[in-house]
């Protein structure tokens, strides 16, 4: 569902964030979730291969894709309270999600691949 249609309130904020899966089973390893401030927030759902997972993806990323910090990336297109646009952050995770499903990445110890997609929710905050 794009982000606009997405029903709001006072006090509530629009997030976007890559939802990383095992490609068998589906299992939901973990969320990175991009914050207007520029920053990456990192939530594995469960301990063990989870954690170890998303370490590899964010290492790859990091080299790849997000080679800067996207506060500094974005620096001039902050908006007044400092805050990067939604349109900004689902355009990161995009390219984070064709990164992560080329098949190039190998998550955990096993060496296994995941599957991401985008994902968009309201939040408080």
């Amino acid at each position: 569902m794009p982000s606009q249609d997405l029903p709001t309130s006072p006090g509530d904020e629009r997030k976007v964030g890559v939802l990383l899966s095992e490609p068998k089973g589906g299992q939901k390893l973990g969320l990175i979730e991009f914050s207007p401030s520029g920053m990456l927030v990192i939530r594995a759902f469960e301990g063990g291969p989870s954690v170890y997972a998303l370490k590899s993806v964010v290492a790859y990323l990091e080299a790849v894709v997000l080679t800067e910090p996207l506060y500094i990336k974005y620096g001039l297109e902050r908006d007044d309270s400092g805050q990067l646009s939604e349109t900004i952050l689902a355009h990161e995770a995009e390219q984070c999600v064709d990164a992560i499903n080329s098949g190039s990445v190998a998550v955990g110890k096993a060496g296994q691949v995941c599957t991401a997609s985008v994902v968009r929710w309201v939040g408080l905050t």
